[in-house]
Parts: structure tokens; sequence; C-alpha cells
């Protein structure tokens, strides 16, 4: 009977100590967080925002958020962007993603990139500007986002917004499919059908020369 006991028992246990730690953290954060510590009003705002070792408030999330973003912290402006363009904690605004999302990118921000890319190919919230979504794709794409790599794979398969490559195309899913995605992998395998021996061979050699171009995780 104790074998049977013992596994519920210690699962119960960790769950306790896990809840306890993140109530512990988001303890902490408030203290950090109120003294300007940018990194733990980003943390409290996340926290806030998906119930972890706090009641959700997406209210007190935006503040605690937008105080980061403030301060020029990259990663809340995205998510502050975020915010935005979905309504969580504040009115929907795609002006105020837009805004938010570009200050987010101009310091590197691989997911701002992509989604600033996507709303410039879709005219979302700005005037549609297939090449300038193109260029944030890829220098997203460059640094490993694997999102920004299917699409940037999807806009060459297409010849959306440039000329059709099924080379560059590939290049790019197949770096994406490397680095665990299914949906580039299943696309590898239609594409295929549309190239030449020799274009995947080509494009295979791209994509492992570009694999070792990505930061380091």
């Amino acid at each position: 009977m104790l074998k049977l006991w013992l596994p519920r028992l210690l699962g119960l246990i960790l769950l306790i100590n896990s809840a306890w730690a993140e109530s512990w953290f988001v303890t902490d954060w408030r203290k950090q967080a109120a003294a300007g510590d940018v990194n733990a009003q980003w943390q409290l705002g996340l926290a806030l925002a998906n119930g972890r070792g706090v009641e959700k408030n997406d209210a007190e999330a935006v503040q605690w958020i937008r105080k980061a973003a403030e301060q020029g912290n990259a990663s809340s402006q995205y998510s502050l962007g975020l915010m935005y363009a979905t309504g969580i904690g504040v009115a929907k605004d795609l002006h105020e993603t837009v805004r938010w999302y570009r200050l987010s990118a101009a310091q590197g921000d691989v997911y701002a990139l992509n989604s600033l890319a996507a709303m410039y190919a879709s005219g979302t919230g700005v005037p549609q500007n297939k090449t300038e979504a193109l260029k944030c794709y890829r220098l997203s794409a460059e640094q490993g986002e694997v999102t920004a790599q299917i699409n940037l794979g999807v806009a060459y398969a297409q010849g959306d917004g440039v000329p059709q490559d099924l080379r560059e195309a590939y290049l790019w899913w197949q770096v994406a499919s490397d680095l665990g995605n299914e949906i580039a992998a299943k696309n590898l395998k239609v594409i295929k059908k549309l190239m030449t021996a020799e274009q995947i061979t080509q494009a295979t050699q791209l994509a492992r020369a570009q694999l070792k171009k990505l930061p380091k995780q």
C-alpha cells in the first residue's frame, strides 16, 4: 500500500513546494519592483497575468509591465504590445501594439520582430508593407525564432512580396525543422515534390550553414 501512495505523496509535496516557491518569488518581485528593478517589474507583471503564485490580475499586470517597458526593457515592451493586441488588461489598440512592438524590435527582440512582420504582411495596424515584413521576418529568423523561419519560408514558397524561391523556402523550413518544429517538417515533405535533387542538395547545405550562424541558446 505504501508503494502505491508514495508517488502520490511525493507529487503532492512537490506541488505544495512549487506553489510555495512561486508565492515566495512574487513576494520578492514585489519588493524589488517597488524599488524600480526592471526585471522584477516584468516578472511580477507576467505572474499577475498568468496567475502564477498570485491571484490573476490583468489590470495590475499591465501596470507593472508598463513600468518596465517605459524603462526600456525589450521583453516588457513586447509583452505590453501583445496585451494591446489582445485587449488583455487594456482596451485593444493596434496603434499602441505597433508602437511597443517597434520599440522592442529596435532592440532586437525576436518575438517583437516576428509579430511586427506579421502586421506589416497583413496590413494590420500599419499600411501593408511586404518589404518591411520580410526584413523583420529575416532579422528574427536569423536569430533562431522558429515561427519567423516558417513565415519567411512561406513568403518565398508563395512568392509573397518577393520572387518565388523554393530553395530559399526549403532552407528556412529545414532550419526550423532541425530545431524541432513539426510544421516545418511537414512543409518540407510537400515542397520536396516541387524541387529537383540538385535544388534540395543546395538548400540543405545552405540550411546547415545557417544553423551554424544561429546564436547559441
